[in-house]
């Protein structure tokens, strides 16, 4: 429940939707101002496209949050609930939210509240992904919203990622990111950043569950390597000339370097920041040494947008990156992508995170997986045409190229055939 000019409403959050719907009846009984100059066209919504009954201003009322926000009248058939809120809330650039796989919590006016010092408790070393013990002046319990923190001096190049983290009497972890290939040293009580005491209780609700992140530094190679199932000979197809002293040496090699190798949909894709992420890093040419805002101003970078009106970055979700983090994400299982993109020394490394999007992949990706695997990739896998020197098979044939040739096309093309099976009709369900 949330309160739309003070009263309460039934609200679902959409991330995906640019703008706040509500429907018609809630409308009437709120007695709301109808606006109806320079509507738009709603796309991607009730079935297609439609034209909104109208315009509102509400102001509404959700956990912390309390915003002034536009709304689109809609029939009462379109929406299950009172009000779909939408990015002109999500969005704002005041709002933090707080998000687990059971609940869903809104900060707002996070520079308003109580700072407070995040200081190192012990001499710290650290290389790549790492988490960081921190410990506060306060013996406080709850959660602490951090900004992000960078750090360019030379030799001790990081940052804290930004997000929301748990603080146990006091103490607490960070995830911190070196970009140097050597060792970055903190002294013990170093200043790694300030940050925000979120509230503790959040009205007509319960209090934020402890949000607890499963993180394993990037030093504990021992706690990995335990993880991890050892490569046996078995496992390895060698041809017969090889020696056994080669085969042995081949052996080490590779469980030397075990976690290069993924024996499981469960390792693959797995990184050392939480069992639930994955990382992807971009470094587009076409970006090389822009300033990261003018990058994304000129269209350099495909998976961001730069919107005029708002003066932010919004996720382009047909470029091919986001295709390919969702397909990550789907294939190993994983929850949330973090996605760095760099584009030279002018600018620090942006940071994304990209959740997995189920509809996504249900409506613009699976079918056609599918349809390529089964179209595509298995007959060639079992009548190779490549072999052969004949074209792969296109889908848009719906499978004429496998139908056998009239003895006229045979005799015709006899003098370009090339040496190899037969054209024969493949039929799946018989595999």
């Amino acid at each position: 429940m949330i309160k739309v000019n003070g009263i309460d409403r039934s609200a679902f959050i959409d991330f995906g939707s640019q703008c706040t719907m509500i429907k018609e009846s809630s409308f009437r009984e709120l007695d709301l101002k109808l606006e109806l100059s320079q509507l738009p066209v709603l796309k991607g919504f009730a079935f297609g496209s439609m034209h909104p009954l109208g315009r509102v201003d509400i102001t509404v009322h959700v956990d912390f949050v309390e915003a002034n926000i536009d709304a689109y009248v809609v029939p009462d058939e379109f929406l299950n609930h009172d009000v779909l809120l939408g990015q002109n809330l999500t969005e704002r650039s005041e709002v933090v939210i707080h998000k687990d796989n059971t609940s869903l919590y809104m900060y707002s006016n996070i520079h308003e509240l109580s700072k407070i010092g995040l200081h190192s408790v012990d001499n710290i070393k650290f290389e790549g992904v790492s988490t960081v013990d921190f410990t506060c002046n306060s013996d406080i319990d709850g959660h602490i919203y951090i900004a992000g923190n960078s750090c360019f001096k030379e030799g001790q190049e990081f940052i804290l990622l930004p997000g929301i983290y748990t603080v146990l009497k006091g103490a607490g972890k960070v995830i911190a990111v070196t970009f140097s290939n050597t060792t970055v040293n903190l002294s013990k009580g170093r200043l790694l950043a300030r940050a925000q005491i979120l509230p503790l209780s959040i009205p007509h609700t319960n209090p934020p569950k402890e949000h607890v992140v499963n993180m394993i530094a990037c030093t504990e190679k021992t706690e990995i390597e335990k993880e991890l199932k050892g490569i046996t000979m078995n496992m390895l197809n060698i041809g017969s000339d090889v020696t056994d002293e080669d085969k042995g040496r081949l052996l080490r090699l590779v469980n030397e370097y075990r976690d290069c190798f993924a024996l499981t949909l469960n390792e693959l894709g797995k990184t050392l920041i939480s069992d639930d992420i994955i990382v992807e890093v971009k470094c587009p040419i076409t970006a090389a040494k822009i300033e990261f805002i003018e990058a994304v101003k000129g269209n350099k970078i495909q998976i961001l947008k730069y919107d005029k009106t708002t003066h932010q970055f919004v996720i382009n979700k047909n470029s091919n990156w986001y295709f390919q983090i969702q397909g990550q994400l789907h294939i190993t299982q994983r929850r949330l992508c973090l996605l760095g993109i760099w584009t030279g020394e002018k600018s620090p490394v942006h940071i994304e995170y990209i959740a997995r999007d189920d509809d996504f992949w249900n409506q613009k990706m699976e079918s056609k997986l599918v349809t390529f695997y089964m179209k595509c990739l298995l007959p060639e896998l079992v009548d190779s045409r490549h072999t052969r020197g004949m074209a792969i098979r296109d889908i848009s044939l719906q499978y004429k190229e496998n139908i056998r040739p009239t003895l006229s096309q045979t005799q015709n093309n006899h003098d370009r055939a090339e040496p190899g099976p037969s054209t024969r009709q493949l039929i799946l369900s018989e595999l």
